[in-house]
């Protein structure tokens, strides 16, 4: 799955923090080298991959990561699955405080669809799904909350999202050939896509602000360059 939907803003089969399963693409990137996403926004997402690309990464004979080196942030990440290859367990210990240990775990329903996390925090997260297996709604225990709808093609049109008391409406539209062409937000921005033949983003516009950015990739498929971030040709 290559770059179809949202870009960086609100990814198709996703929101922030969800385990992928490896017959899902991020921009043509192999999932079992980078399997979480995080960040609502366009700006934390860039920050998170320019991040993850500096870590270094242990991997299974499934080619799940079991081990996790968090370089700038001095920690490690060890990490558990279950027979269908889902993530259940993350134990993160600090280089410098072995004693500091945080754990996270994860619940799935009989379609490996993620439903519960919590951890040692005290914090967590739930889903709900429909029948096709999409998200309908998201919440936590900071009081986040967040709904979809979906047209009959299955395109997220519409977002409700619950934060700090305040509602924010997400709208998206496609064209005749399903591919995504403006995202409008209430109150904050509208941003204009323009897809190749194939339907991937090549070229964005932020209405609110100017700004254009021009989307690359490689031979392979794989995100080469989104405006200045320039992303190096991953082979596994």
């Amino acid at each position: 799955m290559f770059l179809t939907k949202k870009l960086l803003i609100q990814l198709d089969a996703c929101t922030a923090g969800i385990n992928f399963c490896e017959r899902n693409k991020l921009f043509g990137f192999d999932l079992s080298r980078i399997n979480e996403i995080e960040g609502d926004t366009e700006e934390e997402f860039v920050s998170w991959l320019k991040y993850e690309m500096q870590n270094e990464f242990i991997f299974d004979d499934s080619d799940n990561i079991v081990v996790k080196k968090r370089i700038s942030a001095r920690t490690l990440a060890n990490y558990m699955y279950d027979e269908r290859g889902n993530k259940t367990l993350e134990i993160t210990v600090n280089y410098f405080k072995p004693s500091n240990v945080e754990y996270g775990r994860f619940e799935y329903d009989s379609n490996n669809n993620l439903i519960h996390y919590y951890n040692s925090l005290n914090e967590w997260v739930k889903w709900e799904y429909d029948e096709q297996c999409r998200i309908l709604r998201e919440y936590d225990s900071d009081g986040y909350e967040k709904k979809y709808v979906y047209d009959i093609h299955g395109h997220t049109v519409y977002e409700l999202t619950h934060h700090y008391n305040k509602d924010i409406i997400s709208t998206s539209k496609y064209n005749t050939q399903g591919f995504l062409i403006s995202d409008n937000v209430e109150g904050n921005f509208n941003i204009l896509y323009e897809c190749d033949e194939n339907g991937n983003i090549i070229r964005i516009l932020h209405k609110n602000r100017e700004e254009k950015k021009l989307v690359k990739y490689y031979p392979n498929g794989q995100l080469k360059q989104y405006g200045d971030l320039k992303i190096p040709l991953i082979n596994k």
